[in-house]
Formats: C-alpha cells, structure tokens, sequence
C-alpha cells in the first residue's frame, strides 16, 4: 500500500493476495517489485500505481527464483539462484544474464560502476553496463557478511565474527582489516 506523505491516507495498494520475492526497491518514480511463483519484474508508478510489468513470464528463468532486486542509474538488477540479469529502465530489456558459482546471491548492491553479490565464502564485483565480473574476494567457509556500505572508493564489510574489512571499490583489493573481538 502506498501512503500519501502529506495526510497519511492511501493512495493505491497491490492484491492483498501478492507475495513479494524480495524486498521493494523504490527509484526514479518506480516501485520495483518481484513477486513470487512468477519470473516477472514490475515497476509501479510511486505516482499512481500504475503497474509496467517490464519483463514478462518468459524474461526471466522460472527456477531463478530471484530473492534481491536492486536498481543504480536507470538500470534494474535481478539476483538469484546461481544467475544474475542487468535490465534496461521502463523499456525492460535484459541487457545481460550471468552465471554465478554455485550457491544463492545472500545480498547484493550497486556501487559506482559495479554491483556487489555476495556469494557463499565470496564476494563478487560485476560491472553494471555488461555483467562481466571486475573481482572477487573469498573467506573462509565460515565467514558471513553481515553489512556492505560504501564510502567514497571504499567498500567496507562487517563480518559475522565482528571483523571490519576496507576494500578498494575499483580492483577489490583489501586496503585494510580490523578483527574482531577476541573470543
């Protein structure tokens, strides 16, 4: 349901009976929205709820099951189950489709010119414009990140056992790290 900001009252809402596949991305004046059971990206006008539904049943593999859905300059990113797709805005194009090592995305972000996926035991940069992979970094198999932010050229990752990694955004390459505290 969206909200009108200025008195709180409904504008529009989705079928009560929509599940969602990942979470809402809201930009440009769109709501982008997968919902589950169907291969399908929808961007919603924030305006009106008109519904632009920019890939259709057989845009995207039905047994990608895409969990995150991300949006940086115009451009609509689809993560999943071993396959990543770059979109084109309103006109809904796939612009790429990628295989990724096997193994589900766990989150993913845009960062300047590259998209962020973390991948069991890695991280994975990718190039927004072709999908072609920039760099990767690997943990240990107990590793888990548990927070990406971005500042300036710098990636820093939050791990699960309280460690602080700064990476290069451009070539991936650690800059420094922080461990956590001693158990």
């Amino acid at each position: 349901m969206a909200l009108d900001p200025s008195h709180g009252q409904p504008m529009w809402s989705l079928d009560p009976s929509s599940r969602l596949a990942a979470v809402p991305v809201a930009a440009g004046g769109n709501l982008g929205l997968l919902r589950s059971g169907f291969p399908k990206l929808h961007l919603l006008s924030t305006a009106d709820g008109t519904d632009h539904c920019i890939i259709g049943p057989d845009g995207l593999a039905p047994d990608s099951s895409p969990p995150f859905l991300a949006e940086s300059n115009g451009k609509w990113f689809v993560g999943g189950e071993e396959r990543l797709f770059g979109v084109g805005g309103q006109e809904g194009r796939i612009l790429w489709s990628k295989s990724i090592p096997p193994g589900r995305i766990l989150q993913m972000v845009p960062a300047g010119d590259k998209l962020l996926c973390e991948i069991p035991k890695r991280l994975m940069a990718f190039q927004q414009a072709t999908g072609e992979q920039a760099w990767e970094l690997e943990f240990p198999a107990e590793s888990r990140i548990l927070g990406i932010a971005l500042a300036g050229m710098r990636v820093f990752l939050v791990m699960n056992d309280g460690a602080v990694l700064a990476a290069n955004e451009a070539d991936g390459k650690t800059q420094w790290r922080r461990p956590g505290p001693e158990k």
